[in-house]
């Protein structure tokens, strides 16, 4: 199933929310709006303050990088947004022995990938002494009952993407 298809049908609740809503207030929200709507989408944000080279990892070309795991407390997230002011690094996404670019996920279905974990892997071009901090923003989405159930059961494609039976792989288009 394609997953940009079987979404155009899909009716969406936005919350204009400023600040991070716990997963249980944004169900609630879901509840109160399943006869209108499929999903209900609310803003995401994190920063990331890295204090020093000891909770980074070394890869094979000596450059120093942190692993963030995405929470899992929603079913699709999408409109990925990382800000690191005035720190030379860059962004991939690693999930399961895929790396992604940053621009090459549009949108990351976790309730398909049930067993496969998604991290974005920031990559320190320069090591400073100082401290170092990183803004993360995304949305995030939950479904309804129905719709999870055809996310999970489906092979879903994406651009980048094929989920199916709880695994993604990388698509070979």
């Amino acid at each position: 199933m394609n997953f940009e298809e079987y979404m155009k049908d899909k009716s969406v609740f936005v919350l204009n929310n400023n600040k991070n809503l716990e997963y249980y207030e944004s169900f609630k929200i879901l509840i109160d709006k399943e006869k209108e709507f499929s999903m209900i989408k609310y803003n995401y944000h994190k920063n990331l303050l890295i204090l020093n080279i000891a909770v980074m990892e070394c890869d094979n070309n000596g450059k120093y990088y942190y692993d963030y795991e995405i929470e899992r407390d929603c079913d699709i997230i999408d409109d990925f947004k990382f800000i690191a002011n005035d720190l030379d690094v860059t962004f991939k996404f690693i999930c399961g022995l895929n790396e992604f670019s940053i621009d090459e996920i549009k949108s990351f279905l976790l309730v398909s990938a049930m067993y496969n974990q998604l991290k974005l892997r920031i990559t320190f071009n320069e090591i400073s002494q100082t401290n170092k901090e990183i803004s993360i923003y995304y949305s995030k989405y939950l479904c309804k009952t129905d719709i999870k159930k055809e996310l999970m059961k489906n092979r879903i494609i994406t651009p980048s993407i094929i989920y199916n039976q709880g695994v993604c792989i990388r698509c070979k288009i």
